[in-house]
């Protein structure tokens, strides 16, 4: 399932799918699953909320061990010396496990995700080094969420997909409230969202 979510409203302007809903009886959009690489801008947002500089550069090896398990990148290119721009382009897994654990940390990281409104399992400890790697379920609805986040200069809200109501219980209608507040810094979530960019126009 896909889903759009406006940026600084919480609106959610559209979800989609490829199976009917007489096929499955499911909105796709709302199931969780697991989020893959669509966390490690979360990464991102955390380092550089610790001090991180965007044109800083690590060194992504093919393989890293941390925490007593070993991470590997998908190809060749994935590896080497990069900003955090171009390892979001290529999707480093490397280079994302030692900016969670080494420039930031694994508890700041999942502290993000929370503050960005993602629910994590009841047991995390903060020691988990595989959370840049999107291994916990969330629903797209929440990831859209929370790349709207990033869209909108730090400004999050709570996905809503009814935005007003009208009845003989709310003369003249009644606004519901998306609880939208200032989470992240300007700075931090622009300079998320334009390494975003990268992903679409690749590395530089």
């Amino acid at each position: 399932g896909v889903a759009m979510v406006q940026p600084g409203t919480g609106q959610v302007m559209g979800v989609g799918q490829n199976r009917t809903w007489k096929q499955t009886q499911l909105l796709y959009a709302m199931q969780p699953v697991q989020q893959g690489s669509t966390f490690k801008p979360i990464t991102l947002a955390a380092a550089l909320e610790n001090g991180w500089d965007i044109a800083q550069t690590l060194d992504a090896p093919t393989y890293i061990t941390k925490g007593g398990k070993q991470f590997h990148n998908q190809s060749a290119v994935d590896a080497g010396t990069m900003n955090a721009a171009d390892a979001l382009a290529v999707s480093s897994n490397t280079f994302f496990v030692k900016l969670e654990t080494e420039q930031t940390s694994v508890a700041d990281v999942q502290a993000m995700a929370k503050r960005l409104g993602m629910r994590l399992p009841e047991d995390v400890t903060g020691t988990e080094p595989a959370t840049t790697l999107g291994v916990y379920d969330v629903t797209p609805v929440t990831v859209a969420n929370t790349y709207a986040t990033f869209a909108a200069h730090g400004v999050a809200c709570r996905p809503t997909w009814v935005t007003s109501v009208e009845g003989p219980y709310f003369p003249g209608g009644k606004t519901l409230d998306a609880q939208c507040r200032q989470e992240l810094e300007p700075g931090v979530a622009d300079t998320v969202a334009n390494a975003l960019t990268t992903v679409i126009d690749g590395p530089n």
